[in-house]
Order: structure tokens, then C-alpha cells, then sequence
């Protein structure tokens, strides 16, 4: 169970760098969990919607609810009493018809159980059984659609690689707990990093992206009146990371590297030669995290390790 016990850390505990047992998980969990979003209609007013989207987004969702259940041989009388009665809840929604469907319309067009089901055990590393009740409707559809099928499957790489990207300039804790979950990697991961990263940043292409690199080291920052259309938020432009991969991908393909890269590298260079490099892309004002941390975390989100030919990683002359 300890897979369970570093999901359940990250989701309801991952700003706290103190171990939680079993049982303070569970606690955690009981006193965030609030069945208001049930009440969730198509028939209601787009102001009544928001406010319990909002509601649903505080609330834990179904694959904690799982880990919970996983991990009950280890909760005391008292746990076990508020899962019955949170048990008891979820029973009379869906004897109502209300709970499938709420939390369903909740979560957008492209949900689909199934999907939500491989997911949790993915993350979980254990089966969703037919006991979980709360993840298994009556008459559920069959299969899914290609959209949801791909909403499941390369969407949800996207999905989580946004999230790894958000706090992999942020402290240890944090890291550690969302890189446990949140990008699939293997063998080809460079070039899925750089193929997620176009979509992450509405690049929508390579070019666009070797476009962004070249007016990031113009201009020293990524052009900020496109964050604002960013489908993920504001995320930190990852420059470095994307620099090896494209590095890697490009020596994996036996071709030359684009102009846009050449300029980017003669930008970079010349302010590594002026000092001013380790302050643009590691400033001391927005994090923490050592440069030596900085290159193990590239070295993750790419699967691979760093080479000292990746010179903005390695020039001697970066010293913090």
C-alpha cells in the first residue's frame, strides 16, 4: 500500500512535509469532503453551475475516496463509523439517480467511467473492484468515443505534464509528491515532452515552439499576453528542459538543429559570458531549488541523463 499512501500524501497533504498515517489521511479527507456538488443540474442558472464547480473543485475526488478504501484495515473505530456514514450518503444519491450524473456533468464532456476507473488504477496501482460502488453507474455505457478515448490517453500525459511543470521550479516536497504521478515516461520521453509541451503552451507545433525559444532569449521572457489563452493557466516557460530535448530529439533524427535554436544559443552563451545567465533562468526571488536540482528534475521530465555537451546545463562558468 505504499503507492496508496504517496497518492493520498500528494492529494491531501502535498503542501505538508510531515508523514500522515492512515488515519490522519482519512481525517484530512472526512473533513474536506462535502456532497454539495450532488446537487448539480443542466437545468441551473450558469451562476448556480459555478459555484459548485467551485464546491467540486475543493472537494477530494472518487480515486482518493478508493485509496481511502484501500487502506481501511488501517483506520480506527472512528474512521471506519464516518466511511459508513460517508458510504450511507453516497448510497441514497445514487438510489436518487444524482450522483452519476452530477458528478459526471461536473467533470466535462470528455469524462467517461471506464476512463476514470483505468486511471485511479494506474495511479493507485490496484484494480477499481465492483465494491468501489461510487465509480461503477448502473447501465454505463459501453467503450468510449475516440475523443474521450484520447482525452484518456494522450490528453491526460498533457494533463499531468502541466501540472509537473507548474511546481518544478517550486520546493523539494511538492516536486517529489507530483512527479510520483503525473507523466508517463519511457524510452521516447524527450520527444513526448517537447510533442506535450507545444500543446501545454497552445504552440500548436514544432515551429511555433523553436519560434517561442528564439523570442524567449530575445526578449527575455516568454511573450506574456499569450498566457492568458493558455488552456493550463500560467505555467513557468521550462526553456532549459526544452532546449535538451530538442537536443535529444534532434540527434536522435541525424538533423542539423534549426536557426531558431542557433540564436537561442548564441543569446544564452553570451549570458553566461555576462553572468546574467543563472538569474534569468534560476532567480533566487522565485525559488529555492539548487541548479543541481534543476538539472535531476530535467533529467526526470526527460528520462535521460543530462550530457555535459548540453552546455546550459553544465558551462562551469553557471555557479550559484
Amino acid at each position: 500500500m505504499e503507492q496508496v499512501h504517496k497518492f493520498l500524501h500528494y492529494r491531501l497533504a502535498c503542501d505538508s512535509t510531515e508523514p500522515m498515517d492512515a488515519n490522519k489521511l482519512a481525517e484530512t479527507f472526512f473533513n474536506s469532503y462535502d456532497f454539495s456538488w450532488a446537487a448539480y443540474e443542466d437545468t441551473l442558472s450558469f451562476e448556480e453551475k459555478y459555484d459548485l464547480h467551485d464546491e467540486f473543485d475543493l472537494c477530494p475526488k472518487l480515486d482518493v475516496r478508493s485509496a481511502i478504501e484501500f487502506i481501511k484495515d488501517e483506520l480506527n473505530s472512528a474512521n471506519l463509523e464516518r466511511l459508513e456514514t460517508w458510504n450511507k450518503e453516497a448510497r441514497k444519491l445514487i438510489a436518487e439517480g444524482v450522483f452519476f450524473a452530477a458528478y459526471k456533468g461536473l467533470n466535462g464532456y470528455y469524462f467517461n467511467w471506464r476512463g476514470e476507473r483505468e486511471e485511479a488504477a494506474e495511479i493507485l496501482g490496484a484494480e477499481i473492484p465492483k465494491s468501489h460502488l461510487w465509480f461503477w453507474p448502473p447501465n454505463e455505457p459501453a467503450g468510449m468515443t475516440y475523443n474521450q478515448r484520447y482525452y484518456y490517453t494522450e490528453n491526460r500525459d498533457v494533463r499531468r505534464l502541466a501540472l509537473l511543470i507548474s511546481c518544478m521550479n517550486s520546493e523539494d516536497a511538492l516536486w517529489k509528491n507530483a512527479a510520483e504521478y503525473f507523466y508517463r515516461r519511457g524510452h521516447h520521453a524527450a520527444s513526448r515532452f517537447l510533442f506535450h509541451t507545444w500543446k501545454i503552451f497552445n504552440l500548436h507545433s514544432k515551429e511555433g515552439c523553436l519560434e517561442s525559444m528564439a523570442r524567449s532569449a530575445a526578449t527575455g521572457k516568454y511573450c506574456e499576453d499569450e498566457t492568458e489563452f493558455f488552456p493550463f493557466g500560467y505555467l513557468p516557460f521550462p526553456e532549459l528542459e526544452i532546449r535538451s530535448a530538442i537536443e535529444i530529439h534532434f540527434e536522435n533524427s541525424n538533423r542539423n538543429l534549426p536557426k531558431e535554436i542557433e540564436f537561442w544559443d548564441r543569446v544564452n552563451l553570451k549570458l553566461i559570458e555576462d553572468g546574467l545567465f543563472l538569474q534569468r533562468h534560476l532567480p533566487a526571488e522565485k525559488t529555492s531549488i539548487t541548479w543541481g536540482e534543476k538539472i535531476a528534475r530535467a533529467e526526470f521530465l526527460l528520462n535521460y541523463p543530462i550530457p555535459k555537451s548540453h552546455w546550459w546545463f553544465w558551462d562551469e562558468r553557471i555557479k550559484q
